[in-house]
C-alpha cells in the first residue's frame, strides 16, 4: 500500500484524477512517521491511516510538511533517498497550496 493525496470531493474530471503520491507504506512508516513523532506533529501521523482536510487547515498542514522537509535534510544521509523524500514532500506542499485556492475542496491523504 501507499500514502497519497487526492481530492475528497471532486467536481470535475481534472479533480477526480488528481493523485499526488507521498510514500510507500514502509517508507512512510520509516521516515515520515519517525519525523512526525520526533517533531511532535499533530496532523502528519494521520496521513497513514487516512484523513480528510479542508482549506481551513492549510497553514498548519503546510507548516508540518515544511518541518518534515527540514527533518529529512538533517536526518537522511542517503543522498538518493533524501532526493526522493524531498521531491515528494515538495510536490505535496505545492499540491496543497494549489488545491486550496478553492475553499470548497477537501483533500484526502491516506
Amino acid at each position: 500500500m501507499s500514502v497519497a493525496l487526492m481530492i475528497d470531493n471532486p467536481i470535475n474530471e481534472k479533480e477526480e484524477y488528481l493523485y499526488v503520491p507521498i510514500a510507500a507504506e514502509h517508507t512512510f512508516e520509516k521516515y515520515w512517521q519517525t519525523a512526525a513523532k520526533q517533531l511532535e506533529l499533530e496532523w502528519v501521523p494521520f496521513f497513514q491511516s487516512g484523513i480528510v482536510i479542508g482549506w481551513e487547515r492549510e497553514s498548519v498542514i503546510i507548516e508540518e510538511l515544511e518541518k518534515i522537509k527540514n527533518w529529512f535534510l538533517i536526518n537522511v544521509s542517503d543522498q538518493a533517498r533524501l532526493t526522493s523524500l524531498l521531491e515528494r514532500v515538495v510536490n505535496v506542499i505545492h499540491a496543497v497550496k494549489k488545491v486550496f485556492k478553492d475553499k470548497e475542496i477537501r483533500i484526502f491523504i491516506g
